[in-house]
């Protein structure tokens, strides 16, 4: 089975940091990783406002095509 879609955030700080799950469809999160509450709530936001393009990338990298970055 194959997992629905999302997105993967991390926040550069140098060093090892545990990267936040996000679900494309729902807008909850399945891992929270290192992001405070106000950069989860901004993620969130950005996801929400970006949604079909970035559904529309994700469906891409499943069938293995190239994806460049959003814009």
């Amino acid at each position: 089975m194959e997992e629905p879609p999302h997105l993967h955030v991390t926040k550069s700080e140098g060093g090892y940091a545990t990267a936040a799950k996000i679900w494309l469809e729902s807008l909850g999160f399945a891992k929270k990783g290192d992001l405070t509450q106000v950069e989860l709530t901004l993620v969130r936001n950005l996801v929400e406002k970006n949604r079909e393009k970035l559904l529309a990338a994700f469906e891409k990298a499943r069938r293995g095509e190239k994806v460049k970055a959003i814009k």
